[in-house]
């Protein structure tokens, strides 16, 4: 709350805004929105982030620093964060979150940091709204989960945010279902099971 009265949101939007090219800038501004989401008055906090635009700033910088690990990471921790509430998801979508978190995860697929953020991102973005289903599609979102959890079959954490990702894009959906198939995710579910019993 006090972050929000003093303003703190609007000046870290700011500052993406103005230093779009810094990738340090873009790294720690998202780094920052994540902690005002994470302490008290969630909703109206989030609502403070949209109205300044917060959503399509940490986007913009995900898209424009592609190369840089520390920004997709961070960008996808915020994202994660902000994703809790059907209108947050809705913001989010349209920004073109979804796509952003794909091209971060197919640039920096041997990064187990970006692929586990990004991974909770997508298993929260995609429960209960079956349009974020369709744009995860879309955008090829369902065999770079599978992928990730193929290349970092060792990693617990990247199993278990995997498989309950596609549980959740499965759900009621033929398409995903065959998608999965097809992207070898029955495979990759099997394989995470059999190494991480306990998951």
């Amino acid at each position: 709350r006090r972050a929000r009265e003093a303003g703190g949101i609007e000046t870290v939007v700011t500052g993406m805004m103005r230093h779009e090219e810094h990738a340090g800038v873009q790294k720690q501004g998202s780094t920052a929105l994540w902690n005002m989401m994470s302490i008290d008055e969630y909703e109206h906090n989030g609502d403070k982030v949209r109205e300044v635009g917060g959503v399509e700033t940490v986007v913009k910088g995900m898209v424009r620093h592609e190369q840089h690990a520390g920004v997709q990471q961070e960008g996808c921790r915020f994202l994660w964060d902000f994703v809790t509430s059907e209108v947050n998801k809705v913001a989010v979508r349209e920004a073109g979150g979804i796509e952003a978190v794909v091209r971060g995860m197919v640039r920096h697929e041997e990064h187990a940091g970006v692929q586990k953020q990004a991974i909770r991102f997508f298993r929260r973005i995609a429960l209960h709204v079956r349009e974020n289903d369709v744009r995860m599609r879309q955008a090829g979102a369902i065999e770079a989960v599978v992928q990730s959890m193929v290349r970092h079959a060792e990693d617990a954490e990247v199993q278990e945010e995997g498989f309950g990702t596609l549980m959740n894009v499965m759900a009621n959906d033929e398409e995903n279902h065959q998608r999965l198939r097809a992207a070898g995710g029955i495979e990759a579910i099997v394989n995470g099971l059999q190494r991480h019993q306990q998951v």
